[in-house]
């Protein structure tokens, strides 16, 4: 059975190493890579658009450094980039966000030399399904909002890119999250903060950069939008690569597929039998996007009955740029063309499809950038650490099996001072020892007493037991409650059997403690280049 690559990779495993060098755990070789990378200058045109995203009268004053220092040769970027969604979709985008602006600072630090955090909105994708749904913990269960229901989301095969926020749907959702983050300390200002960037008939990418530029504008984040139009024909040559180049591509991916595969690692993004890396929009932008599928001779769109001849199809790019978009293979490629990408901040999936990347770098003669995982956080109330500490539980115990985990807490139980066996063993089994010696004594000087004596130890036993009943309905109820409060805390911290990040957004985390004081609790406890899971305290800021 094949093995994911990502754990191996972020271990230093000399077997992953082959695939993808380990920059988080090599010093020297940061400091390398991010002084070739300096050698590059920003793309002019993307400069330009990137100034145009962020218009003087919004930019703040980090932002204007952050534009500033890309214009000058030997300045750098950390990019980090994830779909689009409903509120920032599950919280690894904060995560990630965060990661970049720390990681630009951390190689600022390590190499005297200026790196800038950029967001890449991937908003060229078509899995609405996905960016239209935002989870919130609500009663020890999971609360979707949902924009669109799953079956016509699957309809819709346009850019995320063009779909706009209904006032209907995006009025429901509104209303049921005020309903579940009713009675929050800062449920009005987070819902404020919300309604100010998703508004109706906004393009969710636009609403997912303002709420982005909200939280991190004053940390000099860029936020980049590839869809500008003025960059449509920046993009043309290498989607007319991705196209005359097909078979050789194809092969390259398969050599490197085949490769991971012997080594035992999984691949992340399975080849598709004659598909290029490009997507084409026959209607127009705004329209439905098909990848592009090489036929012999010819190209077909999976998905359409429209063929193309190569010639066609560069044809059509040539007049209408616009109308092609990039697979998840293919971005990075665009990305590191563009831009002078010193690291890339990832999660698992991402190194994972880097891991296949690196022979399109070589084709492409682009300079692959180093690969750093984002930082992985769970967001632990007081109160559940409270719980956990009474239990003698950690997180990790908290991912057994609901069977395991109530089999530790009843080995725990049934070593509790106060159990039947405890008290039978402390006060009534020494009082049975002494009534029996005493009896034998008794029995010489008056037979009479020794029914007394035994009606004596009776009452006691009969005393402890209604004791030890009492004690057991008390500890029953309190084991209810605890186990009611585990379970909310296991559904907090890993709803559903998944890590917290993956599954809930931002939203509640924000009306709990306020934005601010989460913002100050993610960048204040990141430690750089970590891959293990970092557990933060959700606590509001004293003033």
């Amino acid at each position: 059975m094949t093995r994911p690559f990502a754990p191996a990779f972020l271990q230093s495993s000399p077997d992953a190493a082959t695939f993808l060098h380990p920059y988080h755990a090599d010093a020297k070789a940061r400091v390398i890579a991010l002084q070739q990378r300096a050698k590059q200058p920003c793309h002019p045109s993307v400069l330009e658009a990137l100034h145009l995203q962020h218009p003087p009268a919004k930019r703040t004053a980090a932002q204007e450094a952050s534009l500033q220092a890309l214009a000058t040769t030997g300045t750098t970027a950390v990019i980090s980039g994830q779909q689009v969604g409903l509120f920032l979709g599950p919280l690894y985008t904060l995560h990630k966000a965060a990661t970049a602006i720390l990681l630009a600072r951390q190689l600022e630090a390590e190499t005297q030399q200026r790196v800038v955090p950029i967001f890449w909105l991937q908003v060229e994708d078509h899995d609405l399904e996905e960016i239209a749904t935002c989870c919130l913990p609500q009663h020890g269960d999971v609360l979707s909002l949902r924009l669109l229901e799953p079956s016509l989301a699957h309809q819709n095969r346009s850019s995320v890119a063009h779909y706009p926020l209904e006032e209907t749907a995006l009025s429901e959702i509104f209303s049921q999250l005020q309903q579940c983050l009713q009675g929050l300390p800062f449920a009005q200002e987070t819902l404020d903060l919300l309604h100010e960037t998703y508004k109706a008939q906004r393009p969710i990418g636009e609403a997912f950069a303002a709420l982005l530029h909200e939280i991190f504008a004053s940390e000099g984040l860029l936020i980049f939008h590839p869809r500008h139009p003025s960059l449509a024909s920046l993009a043309a040559p290498v989607h007319q690569r991705a196209i005359s180049e097909a078979s050789a591509i194809e092969a390259r991916l398969k050599e490197r597929e085949e490769a991971l595969q012997q080594a035992d690692f999984r691949v992340q993004i399975p080849l598709r039998p004659g598909a290029t890396l490009s997507f084409f929009h026959p209607e127009g932008p705004e329209g439905p996007r098909f990848r592009i599928m090489q036929e012999e001779q010819q190209f077909a769109l999976a998905g359409s009955e429209l063929r193309f001849s190569q010639d066609q199809l560069l044809e059509q790019l040539q007049k209408h740029p616009e109308r092609f978009s990039t697979s998840a293979l293919l971005r990075p490629l665009l990305q590191d063309q563009w831009f002078p990408t010193a690291a890339y901040v990832g999660g698992p999936g991402e190194i994972a499809y880097f891991a296949q990347l690196a022979p399109l770098y070589q084709l492409f003669d682009v300079a692959m950038p180093m690969i750093l995982p984002r930082g992985r956080f769970v967001w632990v109330e007081s109160s559940q650490q409270k719980l956990l500490d009474q239990l003698g539980l950690t997180l990790e115990d908290l991912q057994a099996p609901e069977t395991s985990l109530l089999a530790r807490l009843a080995e725990k139980q049934d070593a509790h001072p106060l159990d039947r066996d405890a008290l039978r063993a402390k006060l009534w089994e020494p009082l049975q020892q002494s009534i029996e010696q005493l009896q034998e004594s008794i029995q010489q000087l008056e037979p009479g007493l020794v029914k007394p004596l035994l009606k004596l130890g009776q009452q006691f036993e009969d005393g402890l037991e209604k004791l030890v009943t009492k004690i057991q309905r008390v500890q029953l109820s309190q084991d209810e409650q605890t186990q009611q409060r585990l379970q909310s805390a296991k559904q907090r911290l890993f709803p559903q059997g998944a890590p917290q990040e993956r599954v809930y957004g931002f939203p509640y985390f924000a009306a709990r403690v306020g934005l601010q004081s989460l913002k100050h609790t993610l960048l204040s406890n990141y430690h750089p280049y970590q891959h293990t899971t970092q557990v933060l305290h959700l606590q509001q800021e004293n003033g």
